[in-house]
């Protein structure tokens, strides 16, 4: 079952959770190393999550596009605050206020088309992957199905 999982970086722990067999957990008490140590440094595990979370969710791609969301929405509060700042001549120098406002709209809409740009790439590239999409626990024979018509 494993075997049919094909691609660059293999997270074997994510895989065996998500290919659909029911689950348990063993509670256990883990032993001290006898000899040596663990050539997995703290880093290293860190780049293992990275990884996982990088080939097997979209939480990374949906937080930019929300936070571009966010961006735009409060550039375009903040700029409410500039332009009424700016009527009331209270803008810190002249020119301020329509730079901060093109910076603070233009940056969030910008970051959330990339994050929609990357909602496509990563649909595209999860679909390359050639999963599974479910997997048989029991086949029926064929003659069967046949006498059923």
């Amino acid at each position: 079952m494993l075997c049919s999982f094909k691609g660059k970086i293999n997270f074997i722990q994510g895989y065996l959770l998500s290919v659909g067999f029911s689950k348990t957990f063993i509670p256990y008490t883990r032993k001290k190393r006898p000899h040596g140590k663990s050539s997995y440094s703290f880093i290293k595990k860190i780049m293992i999550f990275v990884d996982f979370l990088v080939d097997s969710s979209c939480i990374p791609i949906r937080f930019m596009s929300a936070l571009g969301i966010f961006t735009a929405f409060s550039g375009l509060i903040y700029s409410l605050i500039i332009v009424y700042a700016w009527f009331s001549n209270q803008t810190p120098a002249p020119g301020w206020a329509p730079i901060m406002i093109i910076i603070m709209i233009i940056g969030g809409i910008i970051m959330t088309m990339l994050g929609i740009l990357g909602e496509y790439i990563w649909r595209i590239y999860n679909n390359s992957k050639n999963y599974p999409a479910f997997i048989v626990d029991e086949e029926e024979s064929s003659d069967k199905c046949r006498d059923d018509r």
